[in-house]
């Protein structure tokens, strides 16, 4: 009988609508939107292996176990994370300029000389090694454990090199030397990854965008 009836608004006859019909419309809107969801999540399956967020080390060298005041403060912004493998096969060298190193920045201050801000140009190698494990990138590096000991202490590596004075170079595991090893000698005592801002990750923003467009459609053919 629902089919069958017809209502009158402002002397206009509407279309027949019933149980039957409103529920054939909610089905036909869950299996769009569950095509949406599973087309979205496929589309970011494979941009996700072409491309990755960009990863951004700060890291910190102090002088105080050499008994000096040098400290240099620092970022590294490596955008193919294949590029330092976690872990790593070993000590892993990166020639200077990379293109999946992005940015680059060193400034000391408190050495008795090579102070100043240096950045990607000044450098022509890269070290990395993680001591034979896995680190845990949302912890800080500098101690964590590693096989025979904590990474950044007694085993391990990340060092850079610098093309010549005034910037920094390393002169030994986890140890720079200001003004191209003729100054300050500065150890690693931090290192992390940067956290992210408060932006909407793009699988969020895909997702978002495949509903309300489910609905949007939705709505246009429930007005028909």
């Amino acid at each position: 009988m629902l089919r069958n009836y017809s209502v009158m608004v402002c002397g206009l006859k509407a279309k027949p609508f019933g149980k039957e019909n409103l529920l054939m419309k909610l089905s036909r809107l869950v299996l769009f939107s569950m095509g949406l969801v599973i087309l979205g999540i496929l589309f970011l399956g494979v941009i996700g292996t072409v491309s990755a967020a960009p990863i951004t080390f700060d890291f910190t060298f102090s002088g105080e176990s050499f008994n000096n005041t040098a400290i240099a403060t620092g970022f590294i912004t490596v955008t193919d994370a294949a590029l330092i493998p976690n872990p790593s096969p070993g000590s892993v060298s990166v020639p200077l300029p990379n293109p999946s190193i992005s940015d680059l920045s060193i400034t000391v201050s408190g050495a008795s000389i090579g102070n100043g801000t240096f950045g990607l140009a000044a450098f022509n190698m890269l070290y990395w090694d993680t001591g034979g494990v896995a680190l845990d990138f949302t912890q800080e590096l500098v101690g964590q454990p590693i096989t025979g000991g904590q990474w950044g202490i007694n085993g391990g590596d990340f060092n850079l090199f610098s093309l010549g004075p005034p910037a920094p170079t390393g002169v030994i595991f986890f140890t720079v030397a200001t003004n191209s090893g003729d100054g300050d000698e500065m150890q690693l005592t931090s290192m992390k990854v940067r956290e992210a801002g408060e932006v909407p990750e793009p699988t969020t923003m895909l997702l978002l965008g495949s509903g309300l467009l489910g609905l949007w459609i939705f709505r246009k053919k429930f007005k028909k």
